[in-house]
């Protein structure tokens, strides 16, 4: 029988699990509110259960981690998320096209800024409809304030 259950992160909602030989492995997420469904809303598998699929649970908590290319993220059952490479040339272009002059404007040293990859709630649908000036870099200090 599929239980519900919370995520160990809150602001995920919920989830459904069910017990096959004597493992508790990811069933779906749980359809709701906002509050509730977080993560149903934003997949694109919603229920592997329907593919007849189950999930091993590898992680779940609220804990901040913070791993390098050097020492990989543990997970259940023996897996490991591990970075196996920066792309360095990207992050020099993020610094100096964007944190730099961001700092600058803000007044702020470069240790009150954080760049972490990834999109981050970033809707690239909605993304894609913006207007193209937007959507380009802000190019000196005057542009930041500009958007700002």
């Amino acid at each position: 029988m599929a239980q519900q259950n919370d995520f160990g992160f809150e602001e995920w909602g919920k989830f459904w699990t069910i017990g096959f030989l004597a493992e508790e492995y990811f069933a779906a997420y749980v359809e709701g509110t906002a509050e509730t469904a977080y993560l149903y809303d934003d997949s694109n598998d919603t229920n592997p259960m329907v593919d007849e699929q189950l999930s091993k649970i590898l992680i779940d908590g609220d804990d901040e981690v913070t791993f390098t290319t050097g020492t990989p993220l543990k997970l259940e059952v023996d897996y490991e998320l591990a970075i196996r490479a920066i792309d360095l040339e990207e992050y020099d272009i993020v610094n100096g096209d964007l944190l730099g002059p961001l700092s600058k404007a803000c007044d702020a040293g470069p240790d009150r800024l954080f760049m972490a990859p990834g999109s981050h709630g970033v809707d690239q649908v909605v993304f894609e409809k913006l207007p193209s000036e937007i959507k380009k870099p802000p190019g000196s200090e005057d542009g930041i304030h500009r958007k700002m």
